[in-house]
């Protein structure tokens, strides 16, 4: 079973590799290996700090590893919502039911 904070970081990694993977294809370029790592450090007792992905990748080429560089930026920057919504820090509203 997984902790919560587990899940949000395999939300994190999910999301980045999702996107980096097809968005590096379509680009012409295969990954020969492609994994992610997610860690993160806790800033207090129930507060996380950062969050670290690190990519495991290998492409067949310095040409495609630059492009899997580029594109894993640009995900990061601007396309995985999950690590955008982190970083911009995302209001969690509570609705308490009857």
């Amino acid at each position: 079973m997984f902790s919560p904070v587990e899940l949000l970081l395999a939300a994190v990694g999910g999301c980045n590799i999702m996107t980096v993977e097809p968005l590096t294809a379509q680009r012409g370029h295969r990954l020969v290996r492609l994994a992610v790592d997610v860690t993160a450090e806790k800033a207090a007792p129930t507060l996380l700090g950062s969050v670290t992905v690190t990519y495991d990748a290998e492409a067949p080429t310095a040409e495609g590893r630059e492009v899997f560089e580029t594109v894993a930026e640009r995900v990061h920057e601007r396309h995985c919502i999950v690590s955008r919504s982190l970083q911009q820090g995302t209001e969690v509203k509570i609705v308490l039911g009857e």
